[in-house]
């Protein structure tokens, strides 16, 4: 019976460690989208094109009759 209860209470105490883990990572993410959440409204200032959209396309080359 003391064999058990031991058992029990040391699977309870990871629990709960691992709860607090889990809900410390939450706090982490909920305050940090809180705090870049507004970012992400409103007009993007930024270009999304990719630089090599950006360049002008190569010259193509004629095969010369030979």
């Amino acid at each position: 019976m003391g064999i058990r209860l031991v058992v029990m209470s040391t699977i309870q105490q990871r629990r709960e460690r691992m709860n607090r883990q889990i809900n410390e990572r939450l706090r982490t993410l909920i305050a940090a989208y809180r705090t870049l959440g507004g970012s992400f409204t409103g007009d993007l200032t930024v270009n999304p094109a990719h630089l090599r959209d950006l360049r002008p396309p190569p010259p193509v080359q004629v095969p010369a009759d030979g």
